[in-house]
């Protein structure tokens, strides 16, 4: 059995590999549906940080969070809004925090980019 900081290292680098995974996927699925000529204006990953969660006391209840993000032309997440919940209030409080500082490809001209991650999480 993993001790408290092994779970906290395999949940940061889990949360992190999904939520890459999901951005990829948004990415790929907005750009079958974009015409080429405005690829350039999907927001792709640059910078993600993971989120340092605290310890969770044996059997928190955790859920999947998925945030709305809105990314500015310049590719800073000037918005990001929670739409489903971790069910652990700090633990989503540090995910809005981290992800305002995420950075995303650079899109003159495209203006506010919106996408979605959705963050998975498995927690023993």
């Amino acid at each position: 059995m993993l001790n408290i900081n092994e779970k906290r290292r395999w949940i940061g680098t889990l949360s992190v590999a999904l939520v890459m995974t999901a951005i990829a996927l948004n990415a790929l699925s907005a750009s079958q549906t974009i015409p080429a000529a405005s690829n350039k204006c999907v927001p792709l990953p640059v910078f993600t940080p993971e989120p340092k969660f605290h310890p969770l006391k044996a059997g928190t209840p955790v859920g999947a969070p998925a945030l709305e993000l809105r990314v500015a032309d310049d590719g800073t997440v000037g918005k990001a809004r929670l739409i489903r919940t971790s069910n652990v209030k700090d633990w989503d409080k540090e995910i809005l925090k981290t992800v305002m500082t995420w950075r995303f490809s650079k899109a003159p001209g495209c203006g506010c980019r919106k996408t979605v991650v959705a963050i998975t999480m498995h927690v023993d």
